[in-house]
């Protein structure tokens, strides 16, 4: 299953945190990540991610959780053709 999800980070470590959690998890059950892609947002210090892991948004979330201070991410996180880069603060 490979499925594209986009989201925002506060910083780029956020997102390497993230990645981290993600390698540990391809040691266990062999996740690939096939591709990924980071931006620089104009005028804000977020970074916005793409990536390509072949998880469900809801997987990827449930491993966001685990990732400090992650809140803006889980809140942005989307399948890439939903993504408006707008925080939903109920997640």
């Amino acid at each position: 299953m490979k499925t594209t999800i986009k989201f925002r980070a506060e910083c780029l470590r956020d997102i390497l945190k993230l990645l981290n959690r993600l390698l540990d998890l391809s040691e266990i059950n062999g996740l690939k990540i096939h591709h990924l892609q980071l931006n620089k947002m104009e005028g804000i210090p977020d970074v916005e991610c793409e990536i390509d892991c072949g998880i469900a948004l809801d997987t990827l979330r449930l491993v966001m959780e685990r990732v400090r201070d992650s809140h803006v991410m889980r809140q942005t996180a989307e399948y890439s053709e939903n993504y408006t880069s707008k925080r939903d603060y109920s997640k």
